[in-house]
């Protein structure tokens, strides 16, 4: 797949924070369960839905910018 290109106005360094601090919050949560600090565990987590929406909505900023490659995606068995 040929990677898109970035539009005007996407900061890519702000996307790598954004997906750096989901993976400290997972290996947080498992850090903690490990412990069995399952309410610490659970705080973990709970910060990741909000995290999950901001990547989305940059994502699909990148996506949209390039209609062919969203005609293309159409069917690519997305599940998010």
């Amino acid at each position: 797949m040929v990677p898109l290109s970035t539009p005007t106005g996407v900061n890519q360094p702000d996307l790598q924070m954004w997906l750096a601090e989901g993976k400290r919050l997972f290996i947080e949560a498992e850090a903690r369960i490990d412990a069995g600090e399952f309410l610490p565990a659970l705080s973990s987590l709970a910060a990741l839905p909000p995290l999950h929406g901001t990547l989305c909505e940059r994502l699909s900023v990148i996506v949209s910018s390039a209609p062919q490659e969203a005609e293309r995606l159409d069917n690519c068995g997305m599940y998010l």
